[in-house]
């Protein structure tokens, strides 16, 4: 039965709508009561309803305005959220067109969809539980139980439902807890009732809510009063009182949209009960639900006329870091649960905890990528598989693992981009000499990476670093290719990777569209031997169609980066470099220093926080080095002008390209959307489990 109406609902509203307003008209249709209430009407007397109504609608603003800055740090003008509120209540009269639409202005405001329903809810489940405390108390004051000995047991049941309304929340936390699995709504409840018990107790918002709500429910009666004033219809004060209460207990729990019809049909039967007539009972109600409209309609024209939004990018960031790991607002995506922990912790323990289980470790994968790859070589091909190696760490501890561990023999490829440090170039040589590999070394035409860098630079883009980035594994795809090596292993992992970079910062090196239209924008040289590899040919074409196949087999092992440095250092004579992607001297100074400085960007959180999650680093030494430089002034000043040299360009031209306007890559062409819609469907089926936005 639950499943038939939750599937049919809209149906079911619809169906609600019709017999209500049917019954509304054959009871009145041969009444003239209608035509004699509406005769006497003094237009006058409309002004106090609409007033009331502006009045009333101004109040719910504060309480929302008090309750956002109270529960999610709402960092508006009260003038930028009355606008909001004032145009939502206009587009209300389309059912849940105004909630919808407060949502959307939020989010412009660092308000997440998340925190504004969970606001939202808050709202209503307070105002639930103050409305039966107050329902109880006129009760007991105003109600003469001898001519309305109904009301008796609604005396004693309204402060059991606050009871239990109140309870839910912790009965659903308790219940919650003691499940102990993950599941994504599962998690939602749990959030939320932490949302809704933490918030709760705090006395000044709890103080604010409850008077806001009893000057709210004192207005609202009063609006009753001055519609029966208006239509002149002789009924007692104590009959308003109840008919008003009744309905606005009714209006608790809509059974339409704004309980259309619903309402109407119910105020005519407790205008019955209470001695007076079906239609005068219909009447107030109706003209109640007018003066709304009417007041909607005022403060729209008023809001659109005089006020005004405040620009988001004139409020400052709402600044917010993860109590867990140390991606922060510089995200402009990221959201935070009622622990403060962000999305990405949320997802690590949803989808990559898997990977660091003793389970994961003794599956026997690693092995068994191994006995793929021995049984699966050609004869005519020497090699098992191909390396891609950088002189970083994880390239590095691959080809020990691969040789050692693993016993296969690798052909290791480096692709020379122009921009080796001493310390890669060292750690490539003693890798290869100990561990007796074969290295080919493909150099890139430094023309033509030297145009495709500066053709990024002058698209003010973020992610400087896609050309080295698409040239390194396009040329991985493409050599593999070429020499019919059917297996490529990668030193990519979630260990230090489980956190990628959002999509702001370092978008997809792999997108051809967007390289070739950033190129075309500002390039100058012809690309005719850049190794270009589009992410659909190797992830379709390549694997579907040439059987190229890519693992990682770092990700089936416990792979510690302080204890795969030990063992580099100690077996090979490894010189570490500093941090992740360093070994390349443009990486450096672009993440180091560029992307810092023009876009607020520092790429060490994302690696700092996929070090955290994995138990690699505690989140205070991650904070502490956050707050060091790579680079100090003279190391600085002097890696800019062998950055400039090297592109052949001046100091003055590269602080031109520094203070240029910040673009992002939807300011130029690219396949974004058709990536991520594979993107989402990878993760559907559980091939990836990364966040990537």
């Amino acid at each position: 039965m639950l499943n038939f109406i939750l599937k049919y609902k809209n149906y079911i509203k619809i169906i609600v709508i019709i017999v209500c307003t049917s019954i509304i008209y054959f009871k009145i249709k041969n009444e003239n009561i209608i035509s004699e209430t509406l005769s006497g009407i003094d237009i006058k007397n409309s002004i106090i309803p609409l007033i009331l109504g502006i009045i009333i609608m101004t109040l719910w603003s504060t309480l929302i305005f008090n309750t956002l800055k109270g529960t999610v740090n709402l960092n508006i003008k009260f003038q930028t959220w009355t606008k909001i509120f004032f145009n939502s209540q206009f587009y209300n009269f389309i059912p849940f067109a105004g909630f919808f639409y407060k949502g959307v202005q939020l989010k412009r405001y660092n308000i997440s969809y998340k925190n504004y329903l969970f606001n939202y809810l808050f709202i209503i489940w307070s105002f639930a539980i103050f409305a039966f405390i107050i329902f109880s108390i006129e009760i007991a004051v105003f109600v003469d139980y001898k001519q309305d000995f109904f009301f008796i047991p609604i005396l004693v049941l309204f402060p059991s439902i606050a009871l239990f309304i109140f309870l839910i929340p912790k009965i659903s936390k308790f219940v919650l807890e003691k499940l102990n699995f993950q599941n994504y709504i599962l998690d939602f409840f749990y959030d939320l009732s932490l949302f809704l018990t933490k918030n709760f107790k705090k006395k000044k918002l709890k103080k604010i809510f409850f008077l806001n709500v009893l000057v709210i429910h004192i207005f609202d009666f009063f609006l009753y009063l001055s519609v029966v004033k208006f239509l002149n219809i002789p009924i007692s004060i104590k009959t308003i009182f109840l008919i008003w209460l009744i309905n606005t207990i009714i209006d608790l729990f809509p059974v339409t949209p704004q309980n259309i019809a619903v309402s109407e049909l119910l105020a005519a039967f407790t205008g019955t009960l209470l001695g007076i007539n079906f239609t005068s009972g219909m009447l107030v109600r109706i003209f109640v639900r007018m003066s709304w409209v009417f007041s909607a309609i005022t403060v729209f024209i008023f809001s659109s006329i005089f006020l005004k939004f405040e620009e988001p990018e004139d409020l400052g960031k709402n600044y917010q870091i993860c109590k867990r790991c140390v991606m922060d607002t510089s995200d402009s995506n990221i959201t935070f649960n009622i622990k403060g922990e962000c999305d990405y912790c949320q997802n690590f323990d949803k989808n990559l905890s898997k990977y660091f289980t003793e389970k994961n470790y003794n599956s026997g994968k690693i092995q068994k990528i191994s006995t793929q790859i021995k049984s699966s070589k050609h004869k005519t091909n020497q090699y098992d598989c191909l390396i891609g190696i950088s002189g970083g760490v994880d390239s590095c501890y691959l080809a020990h693992v691969v040789k050692r561990d693993l016993k296969l023999n690798p052909l290791v490829l480096h692709v020379d981009t122009g921009w080796n440090s001493k310390e890669a170039v060292n750690n490539i040589e003693k890798i290869i000499d100990k561990l007796n590999l074969d290295l080919h070394t493909e150099v890139i035409n430094w023309k033509e990476m030297r145009d495709l860098q500066l053709s990024f630079f002058k698209a003010q883009l973020p992610n400087l670093d896609i050309p080295q980035d698409h040239a390194i594994f396009g040329s991985i795809y493409n050599f593999a290719i070429q020499k019919n090596i059917k297996f490529i292993l990668t030193g990519g992992n979630f260990s230090t990777e489980c956190i990628r970079e959002p999509l702001e910062w370092a978008y997809h090196a792999s997108d051809l569209k967007h390289i070739n239209d950033i190129h075309l924008k500002f390039g100058q040289e012809n690309l005719k031997t850049f190794p270009f590899s589009d992410i659909f040919q190797y992830k379709l074409y390549y694997r579907f169609f040439k059987g190229l196949k890519i693992f990682q087999p770092l990700n089936f092992m416990k792979y510690n980066k302080a204890e795969a440095i030990e063992i580099l250092e100690k077996e090979y004579g490894w010189i570490n470099y500093g941090h992740k992607h360093y070994e390349s001297r443009f990486t450096k100074f672009f993440e180091g220093y560029w992307l810092k400085k023009k876009f607020g960007y520092d790429k060490r959180r994302a690696h700092y926080s996929s070090l955290i999650l994995t138990n690699q680093m505690k989140r205070d030494d991650a904070i502490e080095k956050l707050d060091t430089n790579p680079y100090d002034e003279i190391t600085l000043r002097n890696e800019i002008d062998y950055i400039c040299s090297k592109l052949n360009i001046s100091k003055d031209e590269l602080d031109k390209l520094m203070n240029g306007k910040n673009k992002t890559f939807k300011d130029y062409k690219s396949s974004y959307y058709l990536i991520q819609f594979f993107v989402k469907i990878c993760k559907i089926l559980n091939l990836e489990g990364r966040i990537i936005r």
